[in-house]
């Protein structure tokens, strides 16, 4: 099973100085809604996905290296 970072019903954000790849959303946080995962297409190992509810209204499905924990 993948290492899960952060878990269902915590809050996380984008940081401007390292998002790359939600821009629109840079400084944005929202709720962890559910988390799943799946093996990577090329190479061994998994791949974690979190499904979170932007405050913006969106929903997205960031990997843990395009967010961290808001405190």
């Amino acid at each position: 099973m993948a290492y899960k970072k952060f878990d269902i019903g915590e809050t996380i954000r984008f940081e401007v100085e390292t998002n790359t790849h939600y821009l629109a959303h840079n400084g944005h946080q929202g709720l962890i809604r559910s988390i799943e995962s799946y093996k990577k297409h090329k190479g061994p190992g998994t791949v974690v996905v979190y499904e979170m509810e932007c405050e913006c209204g969106s929903v997205l499905h960031p990997q843990a290296h395009h967010v961290t924990l808001a405190r």
